[in-house]
Order: C-alpha cells, then sequence, then structure tokens
C-alpha cells in the first residue's frame, strides 16, 4: 500500500511502498478489479464489507500506533493509507474505495445497517441541530489557535452584518 498526499499543484502525488504507479489504481487490487468507475457503482455488499474491514483495521494495534504517531497529524494521512488498503483487498480501485467509504451513508440512504457497521458514523459525537436555513446564527463561545476564548461573532466579523454570511466546519475522518 502507499501513502498519498497532496503535491503542491493540488493533484494527488505518492509515497509509493508497494513500486506501483497509484495513478494506474487497476493495479492495486491484485486482479480482481470489479467494473467500478465512481463510488456510485460499488454494490450495497461490497460497500458494507469494506466498511466492515476498515473496522478491523482502524482498531488493530498497527494502525492504532500509527494514530499515535507525530502526535496525530499523521491521521488523515494513515486513514487514507487504511481506506486504499481496504479498496485493494476488496478489488476496488483505492481512491474510489476511500470515497465510497466516506460517502456510505448517502450512498446507502435508508440503510439503517450502514449507521451500525461505519466505524466513523457509530462513534460520531455530532448530531443535528434545530437551526434552520434563515434562522440567526448562534452565538457560542470559541477558542481560537492561540488558545484564546472569544465569543462566535467577535472572532468572525463578517457574521455582524446584514449580509448572508457561510460558517464552515468539518472534520476530515
Amino acid at each position: 500500500f502507499g501513502l498519498w498526499h497532496r503535491g503542491s499543484g493540488g493533484t494527488p502525488s505518492s509515497i509509493d511502498l508497494f513500486g506501483w504507479d497509484m495513478a494506474d489504481q487497476t493495479q492495486h487490487t491484485r486482479g480482481h478489479t470489479r467494473d467500478v468507475r465512481s463510488c456510485w457503482d460499488v454494490p450495497a455488499e461490497i460497500l458494507k464489507d469494506m466498511l466492515r474491514k476498515e473496522e478491523v483495521f482502524r482498531l488493530s494495534p498497527h494502525y492504532q500506533a500509527l494514530f499515535g504517531e507525530d502526535g496525530g497529524a499523521n491521521i488523515p494521512q494513515v486513514i487514507d493509507d487504511l481506506q486504499h488498503r481496504v479498496g485493494i483487498e476488496c478489488g476496488v480501485p483505492p481512491l474510489i474505495a476511500a470515497e465510497a467509504m466516506r460517502c456510505a451513508e448517502v450512498l446507502l440512504d435508508g440503510d439503517p445497517e450502514v449507521v451500525q457497521i461505519s466505524h466513523y458514523r457509530r462513534y460520531n459525537r455530532m448530531r443535528d441541530g434545530h437551526l434552520q436555513v434563515g434562522e440567526v446564527a448562534p452565538n457560542p463561545t470559541v477558542h481560537r489557535m492561540d488558545g484564546d476564548a472569544v465569543q462566535l461573532f467577535d472572532a468572525c466579523p463578517a457574521m455582524q452584518t446584514s449580509r448572508p454570511t457561510v460558517l464552515f466546519a468539518a472534520s476530515y475522518t
């Protein structure tokens, strides 16, 4: 398997651990390539199998040790590697496998089993709130990168105007 990182040009480049051309995804599936051209083409049972394998890898001593290296700074790269490895083992091109696992709940909309077998989803502590489109955003206390506590509106002056403002927050994993 290989580790991926974004090059300065915004295109994926790789640290090649097996001597494979990371751009040629068919080499990674060990001859078991499925007819999969996008995450939408991954059959439901294969996607569920990938989610199960992902959990086994995430909880393995090997990956737990990798998550802790460098103070956790490498976690996004370790997760990419882990999800690519799952794709290889399931015969799905690595980038497509990673995208499918990250979008499983959308791809298999309405399938309650996905929430139960997806490691990330099952342990996700976030919940949908009650804020509706057009309502005024709450003004909670937030912490700046330097550790100072401030009110959200003070940290984001654009929110103090009458113009619409989009506040984007996300988790990579």
